[in-house]
């Protein structure tokens, strides 16, 4: 093809052998371009990561475990990144403020279902995935998950291996209490 015509006239034998129409242009291109985004965002950030959306099993009605409720620092790091996840620190104020992955707020485990509290994670929960933490062998944010899951919240998710696993896996760390959650 050495010019502008034989380009169009093979560019619309295509068309009339796919069935394509001109108005469908912009669609292939649309559709192709999409595609490529797709392929070269997978590229780049290869993190796997559940979906979140509500669940399959209906609210209320799933025993959790904590099997289907762990995600690794990766991934919790990618949804507070790309899915706008709010990041909770379980633990109490003390080792909050001593270290806390970059971000989180800090609701004690022991404070979390006061009323004020719950009414914070229904706005929340609205628009924005919960993600909890604690020490490494704390169980104190999975019982919470699961009772939060239990009481309706879909989108609840515990990062395997909590605060330790956070910082092994060298992801942003914060100290201090500037992001702690009142009750008031």
């Amino acid at each position: 093809m050495t010019n502008s015509n034989e380009k169009a006239t093979w560019i619309a034998d295509i068309a009339r052998r796919t069935g394509l129409t001109k108005d469908m242009g912009p669609i292939v291109v649309f559709l192709a371009t999409s595609l490529a985004a797709g392929l070269l965002i997978n590229t780049l950030f290869p993190v796997r990561c559940p979906a979140l959306s509500p669940a399959p099993w209906g609210a209320g009605t799933h025993q959790a475990t904590s099997d289907d409720i762990s995600v690794s620092p990766t991934c919790a790091q990618a949804l507070v990144k790309y899915a706008d996840a709010l990041l909770i620190d379980v633990r109490g104020s003390a080792p909050y403020s001593g270290g806390h992955a970059a971000g989180a707020i800090n609701i004690p485990a022991s404070q979390l279902f006061e009323q004020s509290n719950i009414q914070y994670l229904t706005e929340v929960q609205a628009t924005r995935p919960i993600i909890l933490y604690c020490e490494a062998d704390c169980t104190s944010s999975h019982s919470i998950a699961e009772k939060l899951r239990q009481q309706g919240w879909d989108n609840v998710l515990v990062i395997r291996g909590g605060m330790e696993a956070w910082q092994e896996k060298g992801l942003g760390t914060e100290t201090g209490i500037e992001n702690q959650h009142r009750t008031n």
